[in-house]
């Protein structure tokens, strides 16, 4: 599963204030006085934002561990059953695989990254891809994304939402081409 910016940034944060309340209750019970003093502290004057920090900090954790268990990234792809013996699935790094072959046929493609997400049974493709200089990008694209379509259509029987094609760089040609 793919985190963006602000959900990491909150698991540090979480994290972060969850480990140094640890430090703190490690060092009261080994008795040194800094950490005794912001316990004290922590059970007399600042009762109220100590309590209503650690429901927080556990509601907060309880509720991002299940959501990370219910919405883990799926290592497969079910086919189907297509058999009538049981489920059919493809691994994310087969599909990865098949489309670095399917690239081969391209020699103006001289590097492709695909990513692919599957949210709520719709597969996505995004394929980063480097091109020499003077390709003609609208054409490799082109094929490329009707190649794809192809290979997930008729080999795998599975549809695609879309394929987002992303050129991250025009190279100098490789020498000996």
């Amino acid at each position: 599963m793919r985190i963006n910016k602000s959900e990491r940034v909150t698991t540090f944060l979480l994290l972060f204030i969850s480990c140094l309340i640890y430090i703190v209750l490690i060092l009261a019970l080994l008795k040194w006085p800094p950490a005794l003093s912001i316990l004290d502290w922590a059970s007399s004057k600042g009762f109220l934002f100590s309590i209503i920090l650690l429901i927080v900090l556990f509601v907060l954790s309880f509720s991002m561990s299940f959501f990370y268990l219910l919405f883990r990234e799926k290592t497969t792809i079910s086919l189907g059953n297509t058999s009538g013996l049981g489920e059919i699935s493809i691994s994310l790094n087969g599909i990865k695989n098949a489309i670095r072959d399917i690239a081969t046929y391209f020699s103006e493609i001289q590097e492709i990254r695909p990513e692919i997400e599957n949210i709520r049974g719709k597969i996505m493709l995004t394929l980063r891809i480097k091109v020499p200089y003077g390709t003609d990008i609208t054409r490799v694209v082109n094929e490329l994304q009707h190649r794809v379509k192809v290979y997930f259509e008729n080999v795998l029987s599975l549809n695609l939402e879309n394929i987002n094609i992303i050129i991250e760089d025009v190279v100098p040609a490789k020498k000996g081409k």
